[in-house]
């Protein structure tokens, strides 16, 4: 929290297990500007509610896979911007890395890690999970998966990365399985 608080730029690396939008309520009220990076054609229904709610609510939000994404993204962590990111579902573009979980091989995709990459900033895990009285507890940790130092170590990161991030959710699952929402295949075949 130290990180955001001091206005530097950082990749935040959930997972649909509790809620992103305790994240947001806690950036609110700690000043901080939280930018999620996310496919708009997914977010379906709930986000018309959100919108009319809370008509900055589309602000927050940068699109994966539109020409200026990169762009918005880089000029949000240059501004001291917090950029959310959910790593756990792979759209299906091939650029996956396979990693254990649960006792069996998944795909993750390798785009947070990559981003990383390309940014340089720091990546910070977070969970809020909600409690038996209600309230959510936001907890964030380190990554420590150190960024390679030359050009032919990175696919090495992207793995250690993603194998670091999958044992995180499997202890986030393991700690609150009924804030886990899977509405998504995880064990389909592997090729």
């Amino acid at each position: 929290m130290r990180i955001m608080e001091q206005g530097q730029g950082c990749l935040l690396l959930g997972a649909h297990i509790g809620s992103f939008e305790a994240l947001r309520a806690l950036g609110r009220d700690h000043a901080i500007t939280l930018k999620m990076l996310m496919y708009r054609s997914n977010l379906g229904g709930a986000t018309q509610v959100l919108e009319a709610l809370d008509p900055s609510y589309q602000n927050t939000i940068i699109p994966i896979g539109q020409p200026e994404t990169m762009l918005q993204v880089a000029e949000s962590l240059q501004q001291g911007h917090v950029i959310g990111i959910l790593g756990d579902r792979s759209p299906d573009t091939g650029r996956t890395v396979t990693v254990p979980f649960l006792g069996k091989d998944i795909f993750l995709p390798e785009g947070p890690y990559r981003l990383a990459l390309a940014t340089g900033v720091p990546i910070l895990l977070l969970c809020a999970t909600r409690g038996r009285d209600g309230a959510y507890e936001v907890r964030f940790e380190p990554f420590n998966v150190p960024y390679p130092t030359s050009r032919k170590d990175r696919p090495q990161f992207v793995q250690d990365a993603a194998e670091r991030y999958a044992r995180w959710m499997q202890e986030q699952c393991a700690k609150a399985p009924f804030s886990w929402f899977n509405f998504y295949d995880y064990w389909k075949e592997l090729p």
